[in-house]
């Protein structure tokens, strides 16, 4: 049986209303699922930049959530990419054999992704499991309000690529880079 570690991001689509207040929502419904199947951790980036974070974390905290608080930084164009790098650096060094990304309003049923996952895909191979989208302003790009799906090894080969400053393709300084 498989384990799954969920990452929420603050959705670059604000509201409804405050940010704790949908990660209460979560925190009553699927996140306490995914809590109670012993096979799931839900953490949820904290960014103190730019939402109330003593507010988002104290949902966190009433739900057994876990909060990262994001390293403050002076560039915010481009903060959802460094976000996903932070974090994907973090979960690869947690023993979890997917990693989901996720928006904070993005809703999931987790007893059937953990059915999913235990009997129609191998963790131990590269994959990605998700729908890539089509925007006029940005071109492909994985959403977080869908949610995507990486395995450990996948996880462990994008942030290898990340940390290697001659890929070019993969460098988070560069803006072209962050759809």
């Amino acid at each position: 049986m498989v384990s799954v570690l969920i990452i929420l991001t603050l959705s670059p689509v604000r509201g409804p209303g405050p940010r704790a207040s949908r990660i209460d929502a979560i925190g009553e419904t699927w996140g306490k699922r995914a809590i109670h199947s012993q096979r799931a951790k839900v953490a949820v980036l904290i960014d103190g930049q730019n939402e109330n974070a003593a507010a988002t974390k104290e949902a966190c905290l009433d739900h057994d959530l876990i909060s990262w608080d994001l390293p403050s930084s002076k560039d915010q164009k481009f903060s959802q990419a460094k976000a996903m790098a932070y974090a994907f650096e973090r979960a690869a060094t947690l023993d979890f054999d997917w990693v989901l990304w996720g928006n904070d309003h993005t809703f999931l049923i987790v007893h059937r992704l953990l059915s999913y996952l235990d009997n129609k895909l191998d963790h131990t191979k590269l994959m990605y499991v998700g729908s890539r989208l089509y925007g006029p302003c940005c071109g492909v790009f994985n959403s977080g309000a869908a949610g995507f799906l990486l395995s450990k090894p996948a996880i462990n080969l994008l942030t290898t690529q990340w940390r290697d400053p001659k890929n070019v393709a993969c460098d988070l300084n560069n803006k072209r880079n962050h759809i």
